[in-house]
């Protein structure tokens, strides 16, 4: 006797894709039907996005290809089909309003859009389309576009620097309404050299870099809001544009990155008081020394930066020159020639370096802070592959890990995690099987932090949407709760109309695996998926058949559903086999299963074997 699995194409429940790291991605919502997609994003190419109340804001287009030029417009989602929507077509038909700049202002989306009338100017909206309106028409001279430059929110409200037609770069604010929205000062009267740099609130005022006049040139300012409480804070560098820029709040201090003379990029804070206000450290004026990148991990400071003899590496500081100092050497005996896109999880930090001027020198990285804690992070492929590790880019940080994107000859480029260490980076899922790329653009991550209800949604092409919407949940609540709602998330209504397609039964991707099949082991019935059932017979001394083992995932949590083992010698007709447990091991959301059986002995006949799955 010998035994061979068996397809059968009206019940094939025996075949399903399992994710063993937990939840694997989902189709969200197929904003554009057909093979080209959606495009997400702005004409710029980054995506604009912000979270609010647990639900996410970005722009998409229909069309991927035709859309970088129209019908780019704001969407919405919650992570759900039903909390997934057009919130307004702005510029109305195949015209694109091209959201951008999207802030969080107490609960309210203010962005900036373009509705084919006033040209770009200043929007807001809570979520509906009813809410969703013009703010204030800043440039009047229609159809001019507004020259939004820099921003930032204190409270409720929005400050920002614009440009009219005639050029004049200049500080505004706005609570929202159009009497609100209001000129805050002009700083430097009749003058078309304006300058109106980064802006952050700190301690109750807006600290933002400005050019008052040509004497002074770009200095640090400070605003609360109205004319006389705009002024000069204080002059960095004498006879010198000081340019501060990068500003970030860690703890109790606001450090930002100026010039110092007349090429010297060196590292400040202020306390929010002009004596409080000083240079940390006075990096070394070689050509492409300082500090760049300033970020707040653990409410201390860290950044990129060289100072001329060490370096370049990631330096940390407490806010004094002698405690301002590389965190460890990367490359002993040698010497880093860059590092970039350095980038704060929970517990950890990733960034980009290389030792040499090759871009195969390209190297993945990784420090909690300490010299100890800085190591190089190794990614394995099957067979030996290499990560191209210069590709990596887009990292996102959520789930206590850090998504990226990137590509090799295995899987393509693709999304993948990394909680810090070798072993837990890994890939996301093969959206696109095989070396094929499913291209993926990071959108954001919309749910409360640290909770493991985050979801990460990005857009990507599995080769049979073209390019859409997809989520990744975290959490322990992320598997549909019955068949009907996970039909609901995989479907669209033409879809759940036609039962022969959407029903338990029915296989939409044609890789062999039923719907049922899809939703009890957490594959998608729009991609190609392959089969993780190990189905191994066991032999006595003399060769001869004596049972079977059946080893398969199956998802925790399932109660509208069951399972059994099968057995036929047609494919025609099929029969009950028993079996029983022999052995449950934990693999993520999912328990792994191996079940024993005894097949008849039926001499030469070929029998098959199958795992059915079935609706309670």
């Amino acid at each position: 006797m010998f035994i061979t699995v068996g397809f059968d194409e009206d019940h094939g429940n025996e075949l399903w894709a399992y994710d063993p790291a937990g939840d694997g991605p989902v189709l969200l919502k197929n904003i554009h039907a057909g093979t080209f997609g959606t495009y997400f994003g702005s004409n710029s190419g980054h995506v604009p996005f912000v979270e609010i109340d647990g639900v996410g804001y970005f722009a998409a287009a229909a069309d991927s290809w035709s859309a970088k030029s129209s019908g780019n417009e704001l969407w919405r989602s919650d992570g759900t089909v039903a909390g997934t929507w057009l919130v307004k077509d702005i510029n109305p038909g195949d015209g694109s309003s091209s959201p951008l700049d999207f802030y969080n202002v107490d609960g309210v989306l203010f962005f900036t859009a373009d509705d084919g009338t006033h040209g770009r100017e200043l929007w807001k909206s809570d979520g509906t389309e009813a809410s969703t309106m013009l703010v204030k028409d800043i440039t009047d001279t229609n159809p001019f576009d507004t020259g939004f430059g820099n921003f930032a929110v204190d409270g409720e409200t929005l400050f920002f620097s614009a440009e009219n037609w005639s050029m004049y770069s200049m500080l505004w604010k706005s609570d929202g309404t159009e009497e609100g929205t209001v000129l805050v000062k002009d700083i430097y009267p009749g003058s078309r050299r304006l300058y109106i740099g980064e802006m952050v609130s700190f301690q109750g005022l807006l600290f933002f870099s400005a050019m008052g006049d040509n004497v002074t040139k770009k200095q640090l300012w400070t605003s609360d809001g109205t004319a006389a409480g705009t002024s000069l804070f204080k002059v960095l560098s004498e006879g010198y544009n000081s340019n501060p820029h990068d500003f970030i709040v860690s703890g109790d201090t606001l450090y930002f990155i100026a010039t110092f003379g007349r090429d010297d990029l060196d590292l400040w804070k202020t306390d929010g008081t002009v004596d409080g206000t000083v240079m940390v450290k006075d990096f070394s004026p070689t050509e492409g020394s300082g500090p760049r990148n300033l970020i707040s991990f653990k409410n201390t400071l860290f950044f990129e930066g060289r100072d001329g003899t060490i370096g370049p590496g990631i330096w940390t500081s407490d806010g004094t020159a002698d405690g301002t100092k590389m965190v460890g050497d990367l490359y002993p005996g040698s010497r880093a020639r860059s590092v970039w896109d350095l980038v704060a999880g929970d517990d950890f930090m990733v960034f980009m370096a290389k030792e040499s001027s090759l871009i195969s020198s390209t190297q993945l990285w990784r420090s909690d802070g300490t010299e100890a804690g800085l190591r190089r992070i190794e990614i394995t492929l099957p067979g030996g592959a290499e990560v191209e590790y210069y590709s990596i880019r887009q990292f996102t940080r959520s789930q206590g890990s850090i998504f990226f994107t990137t590509e090799d000859d295995i899987y393509g480029r693709e999304v993948w995690s990394t909680d810090g260490t070798d072993e837990g980076t890994q890939l996301l899922i093969d959206l696109h099987p095989g070396p094929n790329d499913s291209n993926p653009k990071i959108v954001g991550v919309i749910g409360e932090r640290g909770t493991g209800g985050e979801t990460l949604l990005f857009g990507g092409d599995d080769g049979f949407h073209g390019n859409e919407l997809w989520k990744v949940a975290g959490g322990p609540s992320l598997r549909p709760s019955s068949f009907a709602e996970w039909k609901e998330e995989q479907f669209t209504p033409g879809q759940l109309a036609d039962p022969l397609l959407s029903g338990p039964d029915g296989d939409p991707d044609g890789d062999g695996i039923t719907n049922l099949g899809e939703y009890v082991h957490g594959g998608s019935p729009n991609r190609v998926d392959a089969n993780p059932v190990e189905i191994l017979p066991l032999n006595d001394a003399q060769g001869e058949i004596t049972s079977v083992t059946v080893t398969f995932p199956w998802t925790r949590g399932m109660t509208d559903v069951g399972y059994e083992l099968q057995i036929s010698t047609d494919l025609g007709s099929w029969e009950l086999l028993e079996s029983g447990v022999i052995n449950v091991a934990s693999q993520g959301d999912a328990d792994l299963i191996t079940l024993r059986a005894e097949p008849p002995d039926l001499g030469a006949i070929e029998v098959f074997v199958r795992l059915r799955v079935f609706e309670l």
